[in-house]
């Protein structure tokens, strides 16, 4: 934990600017989070769990079938100088 933060819990400064603000960027990283994984096809929640606040629990995955949409094509594999044909280090 940052030294602010510490700082903060140990004066039992609860209110403090820096909780607030450590608050909020976990509750909008989890947003985001939680947004890019849907998109992704997985099917996420709020964790729920009052001992982790601001955490994720993956319900589900992509469909079966589904194709992952960061997967390559065939005809993105090649690069310059690369010898044609070579896939995963393989000749």
């Amino acid at each position: 934990m940052p030294g602010g933060q510490a700082r903060a819990f140990r004066l039992k400064e609860l209110d403090a600017g820096v909780l607030r603000h450590a608050s909020a960027v976990g509750a909008a990283m989890m947003e985001a989070m939680a947004a890019v994984l849907a998109s992704a096809g997985f099917s996420v929640e709020d964790a729920r769990d009052e001992y982790r606040p601001q955490q994720l629990r993956v319900i589900a995955g992509p469909p079966s079938g589904h194709e992952p949409v960061w997967q390559l094509r065939d005809d993105e594999l090649p690069l310059p100088g690369w010898p044609d044909g070579a896939v995963g280090g393989a000749e």
